[in-house]
C-alpha cells in the first residue's frame, strides 16, 4: 500500500517539475522565434498549466481507466474554483474588473454546459472530442486577436541566441515532456492501486487526490499572487485553466479514444462543477468581488464535496 502512495507522491512531483520545465523551455523558444510575450502567456503557459491534467487523462484512457479521466478533469475544475479561489479569497478579498473577464467567463460557461452533451450520447465520442479541440483553437485565436487589438505593437527582439542557450532550452522541453509522461504514469498506477486497496473506485481517487495534485500549479501560482497583492490574477488563472481542462484535455483525450460517461457515476461531480461555475460567473459579472466570507464558504463547500465523493453520493 505504501508503495502505491509513494508512486502517487512521486508522480505529482514529476508532473509539477515537468510542467515547470516545459513552460520555461517553450516560453524561451517561442520568444527566441519572435513570438510576443503576450501570445506566449496566452498559449504556452496556459497549456503548460493544464499539461498535468492532459497527460494523466491520456495515460488513464490508454490504460482503460476511463473513470480517472472525468474524475481528474471535473475534480480539478471544482478544486480550482472552490479550493483555490476559496484559499485566495480567505487570504485577501478578490476584486474583479468585469470588462476584462467577460469574454473568458462566457467561454467558461459554454465549456461547462457542453459537459452535459455526452450524457445524451453515452460517451465523449470522437466527433465530439474533435469539436472540443476546434473550440479551444477558436478560443485561443479570438483571445490572441483581442489582446493584440487592445495593446499597441511592441518591437520584437531579433537578437540571435547562442547555440548553447538553444540546446539548454530544448533540453528543458524534452526533460519536461519526459517528466510529465513518467509522472502521469506513476500517478495513474498509484491511484489505481490505492483505489483497489481501499475498496473505492478509481474515479473517486481521481476526483480527490489526483485532482488536487494536478491543481497544485494553479494553487501555488494563485497563492503567490495573493500574497503579493494581486489576488485578481488567481481568477484569470482559474478561469483559463478550467476552460482548457474541458475543451483541450477532454477534447484531445476523447479524440484519441471515446470516454464513456453515465449519470449515476458522473452526474454528481459534473453538476457540482456547473453550479460552481455559474456561481463564479455571477460573482465576476455581478458583484465583481469575492469577499473573505465567500472564500470561507467555498472552502466549506469543497469539504462537503470531498465527503460526497468519499461517501459515494450520486444524483441517480
Amino acid at each position: 500500500m505504501w508503495l502505491s502512495w509513494l508512486l502517487i507522491v512521486a508522480g505529482l512531483l514529476a508532473l509539477l517539475v515537468g510542467a515547470e520545465l516545459l513552460v520555461r523551455g517553450s516560453a524561451w523558444i517561442a520568444e527566441a522565434l519572435g513570438v510576443r510575450k503576450l501570445v506566449v502567456g496566452l498559449t504556452v503557459v496556459a497549456i503548460g498549466t493544464s499539461a498535468p491534467e492532459l497527460v494523466v487523462s491520456m495515460i488513464a484512457a490508454c490504460q482503460g481507466e476511463v473513470g480517472i479521466v472525468l474524475g481528474n478533469v471535473y475534480g480539478s475544475n471544482i478544486a480550482n474554483i472552490a479550493l483555490i479561489l476559496g484559499v485566495v479569497a480567505a487570504l485577501r478579498a478578490i476584486r474583479c474588473d468585469e470588462s476584462k473577464l467577460r469574454f473568458e467567463t462566457v467561454w467558461l460557461l459554454l465549456a461547462s454546459a457542453l459537459a452535459f452533451v455526452p450524457f445524451a450520447l453515452g460517451s465523449y465520442v470522437r466527433p465530439f472530442g474533435v469539436v472540443l479541440v476546434g473550440l479551444i483553437c477558436a478560443f485561443l485565436a479570438l483571445l490572441v486577436k483581442r489582446e493584440r487589438a487592445g495593446r499597441p505593437p511592441r518591437p520584437i527582439d531579433h537578437t540571435p541566441r547562442p547555440m548553447r542557450a538553444w540546446m539548454v532550452h530544448i533540453g528543458l522541453v524534452l526533460a519536461g515532456l519526459a517528466a510529465l509522461v513518467q509522472g502521469g504514469s506513476w500517478l495513474v498506477d498509484g491511484a489505481v492501486e490505492v483505489a483497489k486497496a481501499a475498496g473505492v473506485s478509481s474515479t473517486v481517487i481521481a476526483a480527490t487526490i489526483v485532482a488536487i495534485g494536478t491543481s497544485l500549479p494553479e494553487l501555488a501560482t494563485s497563492v503567490v499572487a495573493a500574497r503579493r497583492g494581486h489576488p485578481e490574477l488567481a481568477v484569470g488563472n482559474v478561469v483559463g485553466s478550467n476552460i482548457f481542462n474541458v475543451l483541450m484535455v477532454l477534447g484531445v483525450t476523447s479524440s484519441v479514444t471515446p470516454v464513456p460517461v453515465s449519470w449515476a457515476a458522473d452526474g454528481m461531480r459534473t453538476t457540482v462543477a456547473m453550479v460552481a461555475t455559474v456561481l463564479l460567473a455571477w460573482l465576476l459579472l455581478g458583484p465583481r468581488r469575492i469577499a473573505r466570507p465567500v472564500g470561507v464558504t467555498f472552502l466549506i463547500g469543497y469539504a462537503v464535496y470531498l465527503l460526497a465523493e468519499v461517501e459515494g453520493w450520486t444524483l441517480g
